[in-house]
């Protein structure tokens, strides 16, 4: 890893490519270029590294009228911070006029200049034999949570699911008769905001019937054409059968990836929360989230209907959280109609990409890591429809 005594960064609209840059070298010192418009960058990046140690202090510039002057400002302040032995210029953010202005000041200090190239997943050097080097996979869910504004009210972890073991159990039963059990949902619906309230549904469907009941002692049992599982204790039955089911089955495909290195961390039910003393409720929740280093993957599973606004919600997520680190992939338990609305709304999409019907039992593995912006995964044989 290389060393620096301090490195300069300019502040754009985005802040991971600020912390992508911190997490690759080894450096305590940052001074970062702000805007007025971007000053909460400084302040959430100050506020994240503040247990570490690591100092920060911020060059307040306007973003279009810069020379000469501002040129010395910078250089100034990288003397006072820690000399000018070894200073690195993160060079990916801010306008154009700002890249001008840094860019002389670290050619008269003879710094390194570099830009965090998210594509290609690299440092890119823009000095000397232009070297390229590989990004380090240091990107975290909860490091993607905080620099965007927020806290953590539910880590997600699948070790702390309740009653996990019966909810495993009947995965691959709820995924074989998802057709029949979808014909439950609109009925049991209601019963999800009150966990432990009784209920009870039967309904027929593609010849199958189904019946869901939780009892008054809290006693859940589920029987689909025949087929009777008696679940005990189970308050979040309703839930769990409408499309809880989903979020752990897509969970539960990707373990071996997790295993095996390629995707850092994965959480399922993931929730940010609002980083204010006066707001006491969710942000958002992930159905399922995930990361390899360098993308913030977000999951939307679905078990039923898939509705526009499960698309902007998606993409909003994306954005807000991930940026151009981000990435989101609807997860459907059943195909979607040709020239449907959300097949539309995917298609057209710079971040949206979809898996759907049987491809998320003989897919998800690797469309996970692999799949493009604007592409539906909707057949066993993983075919693609744009």
């Amino acid at each position: 890893m290389q060393k620096f005594d301090v490195v300069v960064h300019l502040a754009g609209e985005q802040i991971l490519p600020l912390y992508m840059a911190i997490e690759q070298f080894d450096c305590d010192n940052h001074l970062v270029i702000v805007t007025e418009r971007t000053d909460h960058i400084f302040e959430r990046l100050r506020g994240y590294y503040r247990p570490t140690g690591k100092t920060f202090k911020k060059i307040t510039v306007a973003p279009y009228q810069l020379g000469a002057d501002t040129v010395r400002k910078i250089k100034d302040a990288v003397h006072e911070t820690a000399g000018q032995s070894n200073v690195g210029f993160n060079l990916t953010g801010g306008t154009k006029p700002m890249f001008a202005v840094a860019f002389a000041a670290c050619q008269q200090i003879k710094g390194t200049p570099f830009y965090i190239e998210t594509s290609g997943k690299t440092v890119d050097y823009l000095a000397g034999d232009f070297g390229r080097e590989k990004l380090t996979p240091s990107l975290t869910i909860e490091a993607c949570v905080k620099l965007a504004g927020h806290t953590v009210r539910d880590s997600g972890r699948w070790e702390d699911i309740t009653n996990l073991g019966t909810k495993r159990s009947l995965l691959p039963w709820l995924w074989k008769n998802r057709s029949a059990v979808s014909a439950v949902y609109k009925e049991i619906a209601p019963f999800t905001d009150n966990p432990g309230t009784p209920f009870h549904c039967t309904r027929n469907r593609y010849g199958k019937r189904v019946e869901v009941e939780l009892n008054r002692a809290g006693t859940g049992r589920m029987t689909i054409d025949g087929e009777t599982r008696n679940l005990g204790e189970f308050p979040d039955l309703a839930t769990f059968v409408c499309g809880g089911w989903l979020e752990l089955y897509c969970y539960q495909t990707l373990i071996p990836l997790r295993n095996a290195g390629q995707l850092k961390d994965m959480r399922v039910g993931f929730i940010p929360g609002w980083d204010s003393a006066t707001v006491d409720r969710d942000a958002q929740e992930f159905d399922l989230v995930c990361t390899d280093g360098y993308t913030l993957t977000i999951a939307e599973c679905k078990a039923g209907f898939v509705k526009q606004e499960h698309l902007q919600k998606l993409e909003n997520n994306v954005l807000h959280y991930g940026g151009a680190f981000g990435r989101g992939v609807l997860l459907s338990a059943f195909p979607f109609t040709r020239n449907s609305g959300a097949m539309r709304r995917i298609q057209s999409s710079s971040c949206l990409s979809a898996v759907a019907g049987s491809s998320l039992e003989y897919e998800l593995q690797r469309r996970i890591l692999e799949a493009k912006p604007g592409v539906v995964y909707s057949s066993r044989s993983g075919k693609k429809r744009r």
